[in-house]
C-alpha cells in the first residue's frame, strides 16, 4: 500500500490537494493558476534570499 507524500497547502492553512508522485504534482503545479493577488505577491517576493549575515 502507498501512501501520500506530497501536499499541496493554501494560504489558509487547508490541503488543498495530496499526491503519491512528485511527478503528479509538478503537472498539477505547472497548470496552477492562483486565485489571488496576495498569493503571487507573497511568492514573489520569496523568491528572493536573504543577504547572508555580516562576517
Amino acid at each position: 500500500m502507498a501512501y501520500p507524500t506530497h501536499v499541496i497547502i493554501n494560504e489558509n492553512g487547508t490541503i488543498e490537494k495530496v499526491f503519491g508522485k512528485a511527478s503528479q504534482m509538478i503537472v498539477y503545479l505547472e497548470d496552477y493558476k492562483p486565485i489571488s493577488k496576495s498569493f503571487k505577491n507573497k511568492t514573489s517576493k520569496n523568491l528572493i534570499p536573504p543577504p547572508p549575515p555580516p562576517m
